[in-house]
């Protein structure tokens, strides 16, 4: 009987220890993983309007990773991010994103969510010729991209407008409602 106990114990021990051994080999990789974030070229600058237009491919990116990933997946990364497309936004001379404050009533509340507004409506402008613009659909595309963070997080579920913008895009009303503040 003690010599199955000391076996058993034996092997209990080795399963142990190449149990840790192979948590510490994976760790790593599980980490390195996660973030998959675009990664923005060192000593990046514009000077010129020419430095914003060649960033757009890299913005386009950057945005496409911020808008598909939750707002807390991360946070390092995203922060980068996001500081990288409001300098790049902020001087370029061919988007102009004209937020109208009455289009974003969940800002006191949840600035966070300006991110994902700034965005849709960037995305929109970079994919829509620029005679078929305007401001009303710009509008509609950063809410969409709003409704879709705040649908990944649960944090978001009991704010009363956030149910409401839901619940207006759910019902293809979104436009309606832009409308309505912009006049």
């Amino acid at each position: 009987m003690n010599s199955r106990n000391s076996i058993f114990n034996s092997l209990k021990r080795r399963f142990i220890d190449i149990y840790f051994l192979l948590l510490i080999l994976l760790i790593p990789f599980g980490i390195v993983a996660q973030c998959d974030a675009p990664g923005i070229p060192e000593g990046m600058t514009f000077e010129e309007p020419g430095d914003y237009r060649s960033a757009d491919a890299l913005a386009a990116d950057c945005m496409e990773w911020l808008l598909a990933h939750d707002l807390d997946y991360c946070a390092s990364d995203r922060n980068e991010l996001n500081a990288f497309v409001l300098v790049w936004l902020s001087g370029h001379p061919d988007l102009i994103v004209d937020v109208k404050k009455e289009a974003i009533p969940f800002l006191r509340h949840h600035p966070e969510l300006l991110y994902p507004m700034l965005h849709g409506m960037a995305m929109y402008l970079m994919e829509t010729p620029e005679k078929e613009r305007n401001e009303i659909n710009a509008h509609v595309a950063g809410l969409e991209a709003v409704t879709d963070a705040i649908g990944k997080c649960s944090d978001y579920k009991k704010d009363e407008e956030l149910k409401r913008l839901r619940k207006d895009r759910r019902k293809g009303r979104l436009e309606e409602r832009v409308q309505g503040w912009i006049k």
